[in-house]
């Protein structure tokens, strides 16, 4: 083990630990936020809180972890900090285990008759039906209205509660976990580095910080190209007719 304990080694660690904290927090999360989004029927707002829990997991641990890492071993430190990342990307991963199997609820092609659709409400009979009379249209956005009370609404539906905690729960872990990285990896380079090449391993070091999210971007173009229900056969997925154009 005396061949690791090299300043080299310390830098690749490292290294290694800023790419997958941008890769998870700063390119897989954001680029596929949308697509849970639109899987769980979340609205903005819920999706706000969701990314705000990686802020405020880091802000509340930031001084505490500085604090007291800085007074034991920074290593062990660093690695709780790449274990706890490691759970929050388990436990941000759970409402897709949980979760029943997707089916679009809509194809532009084809009419849909569910009450509770977003065509059926009044922008959308408004939309649907423009070529009516105004009298027609009137009835029928009542009718339309008195449907759509006793439809829930998506933030009410049954586990959608579970759902938002275990996202908030897991970002929120990343947020603690990345704390160490940018305080105690610094403070540690400096302390094992000279001061001749300290510039040169903190440049190295934030450098890989950028290279993270690229890699994120990049594996989420790869990844949004299969269905999210990629663990079911291929005969149990319907395959519908849309394109760019379906407001879907």
């Amino acid at each position: 083990m005396q061949r690791f304990g090299k300043r080299n080694w310390m830098l690749l660690w490292l290294c290694w630990f800023c790419t997958v904290q941008g890769l998870l927090v700063n390119g897989l999360v954001p680029s596929a936020i949308t697509s849970i989004e639109r899987r769980f029927q979340f609205n903005s707002s819920t999706i706000g809180r969701i990314m705000q829990f990686y802020d405020f997991g880091y802000v509340l641990l930031c001084i505490p972890v500085s604090y007291f890492g800085g007074r034991h071993s920074k290593p062990m430190v660093l690695a709780a900090g790449l274990l706890l990342m490691a759970l929050g990307s388990f436990i941000f991963t759970m409402p897709h285990n949980f979760s029943d199997s997707y089916t679009s609820t809509h194809n532009a092609h084809e009419p849909t008759f569910s009450k509770c659709h977003p065509s059926h409400t009044s922008s959308g009979l408004r939309k649907n039906y423009a070529l009516l009379n105004n009298s027609l249209y009137a009835l029928m956005s009542a009718a339309s209205a008195e449907a759509l009370r006793s439809c829930p609404s998506p933030e009410n539906q049954p586990g959608t509660f579970r759902y938002v905690f275990l996202f908030c729960l897991g970002h929120f872990l990343h947020g603690i976990g990345a704390t160490p990285l940018f305080t105690l990896g610094v403070s540690y380079i400096d302390e094992n580095v000279g001061p001749t090449l300290s510039s040169l391993y903190l440049g190295i070091f934030y450098a890989f910080a950028i290279f993270g999210p690229a890699f994120g971007f990049l594996m989420s173009s790869s990844f949004l190209r299969y269905h999210t229900d990629f663990l079911q056969s291929e005969l149990h997925i319907k395959i519908l007719n849309i394109d760019e154009t379906d407001p879907k």
